[in-house]
């Protein structure tokens, strides 16, 4: 497709859930539209949505579908939003703790209501180790929970056994939103999955061989979650409680896994890699015989 890309990396396509002739082309730096001119005509010409945002530094685009829809563009601790069926962007309010905490370079946005979205970000406290911690804006990204004037309020109220219990005590590799439960989340831990729900948050790891996850996908067509790791694909059946192994490797014509010596170096790597008996050094030192 004749996208107009000026020395751009393409990251993403999108596809309209309510109208499958309009296409969104996500780029590290801009995002682009189909006009739609019927079928015949679909992805022949497009128009630049982003074209007037200021230079942003390393931004992410969240094209969230829905009635109205809106585009969100992110860079560092600032958000800009712009409904879809009208010109112009606004800028949100900056979001995270500025030099007390790491900002996740993301953004969720609730699939069943544009102006709900959320953000992350990580601090450290010695050897509690990472503790990461959701904000929530109903309003575009106007205004934010879990801001700086709460995270001291809870300190003092509560010392630091109550700021723990606003976050979980993990990083937060990719995040993902329930496509049908909006205020349940499922996140790619270190350490398997992490699951926030109304409760709070819990992990799982139980089917996991190597439960270090790296992303996650879950459809609004299926009740299936889906966890890629560095060994292979798991599937959970039953909400994220339990894992199961999605055979992806596959051999002829049926779906089954043999003793290959890629398949089986792959595996014995990464198990060594997770457990420490190959570290980053030895892993990148040239091969000798």
């Amino acid at each position: 497709m004749p996208v107009p890309l000026q020395n751009e990396k393409p990251i993403d396509i999108q596809i309209t859930p309510e109208d499958f002739s309009i296409i969104y082309a996500i780029t590290d730096r801009h995002v682009y539209r189909s006009r739609n001119y019927g079928d015949e005509y679909l992805g022949q010409s497009w128009e630049k949505l982003t074209a007037e945002l200021p230079t942003l530094s390393s931004p992410k685009f969240v094209v969230a579908h829905g009635s109205p829809g809106r585009l969100y563009a992110v860079s560092e601790n600032r958000i800009f939003a712009h409904l879809l069926n009208k010109k112009g962007w606004t800028r949100g309010s900056d979001f995270g703790l500025s030099r007390y905490a790491e900002t996740y370079p993301w953004l969720i946005v609730d699939p069943n209501n544009s102006e709900r979205v959320w953000v992350g970000f990580k601090a450290s406290y010695g050897a509690l180790g990472p503790l990461s911690i959701l904000q929530e804006s109903q309003d575009a990204g106007k205004t934010w929970s879990n801001g700086m004037a709460e995270i001291w309020r809870v300190l003092s109220d509560k010392g630091l056994p109550g700021l723990m219990q606003l976050g979980v005590r993990s990083e937060l590799n990719h995040l993902i939103v329930d496509a049908k439960e909006s205020g349940k989340f499922y996140g790619a831990a270190d350490r398997g999955v992490v699951i926030k729900g109304e409760t709070g948050w819990k992990e799982s790891e139980e089917g996991f061989n190597i439960p270090l996850v790296k992303s996650l996908f879950v459809s609004r067509y299926s009740d299936w979650l889906f966890a890629g790791t560095p060994g292979w694909l798991y599937i959970s059946k039953d909400g994220g409680e339990t894992w199961q192994d999605g055979n992806l490797w596959l051999q002829f014509d049926k779906n089954t896994r043999r003793e290959l010596g890629g398949a089986s170096f792959i595996d014995a790597y990464w198990r060594a890699r997770y457990y420490g008996f190959i570290d980053d050094e030895t892993a990148n030192k040239p091969f000798e015989n």
